[in-house]
């Protein structure tokens, strides 16, 4: 019987120590290892509020030969630095890491001392089988399938077969993740999105597929373009078992296609309806199609929030991207949506491949044709006593593997350097809110627009921004006369925005 200790970085302590989010892999590696004569214990950064040094201190105490990490590419330094701190307490440990990390498996290999890197995307059935290998000590793999891993006797790293990948109809019979382990973590989830007021939606984490089948360059999957997706039945077997088990009484949906057509959207309307259920629910969903009457019934059936990628207001850039998606087609089903009172949030992306001054204004151009929608849906609500909270993110681009994009920029000499270019993603301070404000308005340290250098992308997308809050401002002409004062403070600050832009545009051109 092997024990191993599992260790999950995927999700950071929040700031203020609340528990908001559930890392799913755990919970779905829990549920096999169960079934194995094997034992395990967990500590996850996220759900038992762990510091970086927390967690290292806690591996220096821990009696475990045997390490499971599962971490994000952003990840990567700190894997690293858990593999250091493990061989230098035990130099014969085993240290196995999975997750999306692990498609960096030959930079693991290269430059930490990770002993395993399990390549299969269905890591729950390959670790069992790791750990009857490494309880009969013999380190003899070769009749497995689905990860690399390094030779003890000459450090060779020996690449076993791909593992099969399960097929839909096999999906639909594996079974409801551990979350029972997780009880005393899940319900403080739910004691905290009940103190929260002002939320549409008071969201539990949900996630019932994996994949994705779209070709989107800037993603990656471990499952490529497969899609596996729970059937309607399913589904709500899932729901249902939330429902009775914690009285959640939302979710938010991690599924990237909960619907990914009208007929999803019918066969869920009726399974809800004959359910009689009450549940409310964040989804997201493509923009590829839907109408007013649709979106109608989405919100008659708990669906008060859809999450859409709109990813960019210029054709030439979704085109780029292979979002699929026609930014005309995309504006009527936005007005479709918002007409029928659903509260819409999506996020815009810019770095891209041909991005330029061009392609930024009509992306600008384009949520400004937004924010008018939101201001008049927000009214609509109010009278309505609802709240009207849609709206926006934006994020520079940062390249990851296993997206297209990643390889590009590989490939084009933008990421010289794998092992820096991971490094650099994984900042020491790990806090939630320097992951938003700080990774997600930097990007990774690559230019792959056609901006003179990333600064100067990052500033006139800033200066971008600063205008349609300005033009939002002048549209909303009850409140300029109001509110002059705040509104002349506002445009001082959006022309020192494009001040500090045109120094850069000038500094970087200078060099050249």
């Amino acid at each position: 019987m092997a024990h191993i200790q599992l260790i999950s970085i995927v999700e950071p302590m929040s700031d203020e120590g609340i528990i908001w989010r559930l890392p799913y892999a755990f919970p779905i590696i829990i549920r096999q290892l169960e079934k194995s004569k094997h034992t395990y214990d967990i500590i996850d950064t996220h759900l038992h509020k762990k510091t970086r040094k927390d967690i290292i201190e806690f591996i220096k105490k821990s009696k475990s030969n045997i390490f499971g990490i599962s971490s994000y590419s952003e990840g990567y330094n700190f894997v690293k630095i858990i593999t250091k701190e493990i061989k230098k307490k035990n130099k014969d440990a085993v240290v196995i890491v999975g997750g999306i990390l692990a498609k960096s498996g030959d930079v693991l290999f290269e430059q930490t001392e990770v002993d395993i890197v399990v390549t299969c995307p269905e890591g729950e059935y390959v670790l069992p089988e790791i750990l009857d290998v490494l309880d009969l000590n013999t380190n003899d793999f070769s009749s497995l399938k689905g990860f690399s891993y390094r030779s003890k006797s000459n450090s060779q790293v020996i690449n076993l077969p791909p593992r099969p990948i399960m097929n839909n109809k096999e999906y639909q019979k594996t079974e409801i993740p551990a979350y029972e382990v997780f009880d005393n973590e899940i319900f403080q989830i739910i004691d905290y999105l009940n103190t929260i007021e002002d939320m549409p939606v008071k969201g539990f984490p949900l996630l019932t597929t994996r994949g994705c089948p779209f070709k989107c360059t800037f993603c990656g999957h471990m499952y490529g373009r497969r899609f596996l997706r729970k059937n309607w039945d399913n589904f709500f077997k899932h729901i249902d078992f939330l429902l009775e088990r914690y009285s959640v009484t939302g979710f938010f949906s991690n599924d990237t296609n909960l619907f990914l057509n009208e007929k999803d959207v019918e066969e869920y309307c009726k399974r809800y309806r004959d359910g009689n259920y009450s549940f409310k629910i964040a989804a997201e969903m493509r923009p590829t199609f839907g109408d007013y009457q649709m979106f109608k019934r989405l919100k008659d059936h708990g669906v008060l929030v859809l999450l859409i990628g709109y990813e960019s207001g210029s054709q030439i850039m979704l085109d780029n991207m292979k979002k699929q998606t026609d930014i005309k087609q995309v504006f009527q089903i936005i007005k479709d949506a918002v007409k029928a009172d659903i509260i819409l949030h999506g996020n815009f992306i810019f770095g891209t491949p041909g991005e330029n001054e061009k392609t930024v204004k009509e992306t600008r151009n384009f949520m400004f044709e937004l924010e008018k929608l939101y201001e008049k849906q927000k009214e609509v609500l109010k009278n309505k006593g609802m709240i009207g909270a849609s709206g926006y993110g934006w994020s520079i681009v940062i390249p990851t593997p296993p997206s297209e994009l990643f390889s590009l920029a590989i490939d084009s000499g933008a990421i010289k350097d794998v092992d820096s270019y991971l490094s650099s993603l994984d900042r020491e301070d790990y806090s939630l809110e320097y992951i938003k404000s700080h990774i997600r308005h930097s990007g990774g340290d690559v230019n792959l627009s056609e901006f003179e250098s990333k600064s100067t992308l990052i500033n006139y997308v800033k200066y971008s921004i600063n205008i349609v809050k300005l033009k939002l401002l002048l549209y909303k002409r009850k409140e300029i006369k109001s509110n002059i004062i705040p509104i002349q403070k506002k445009i001082f600050e959006i022309i020192v925005s494009y001040t500090k832009f045109l120094i850069s545009k000038h500094k970087h051109r200078k060099k050249k």
